[in-house]
């Protein structure tokens, strides 16, 4: 059975503000932590996570726009012809 289109636009669109907030979320988290004294052995690894967000980001989110777009392409193709029907022996 079908989902409900306004659940199906629902789960391959809100991604398009959920990503970018969630990538913020996270960066204000790392850049918050950098300042607190009690994670200063863990700096270099924080910065390596932020660093990790620029080429990250961007792959992450073209990909959801890619499963966005196959899935909707799938969603309102046009059904296959039915099987031909089969041979009687002879």
């Amino acid at each position: 059975p079908k989902v409900p289109y306004p659940i199906f636009w629902a789960r391959y669109t809100a991604f398009a503000i959920l990503y970018p907030s969630g990538i913020t979320g996270e960066l204000g988290t790392a850049f918050a932590a950098l300042e607190c004294a009690a994670v200063a052995p863990y700096h270099s690894a924080i910065w390596c996570i932020v660093y990790m967000y620029i080429p990250g980001g961007p792959f992450m989110y073209m990909n959801m726009v890619g499963n966005r777009k196959g899935a909707f392409k799938k969603r309102f193709a046009k059904p296959p012809p039915p099987p031909p029907p089969p041979m009687p022996d002879p």
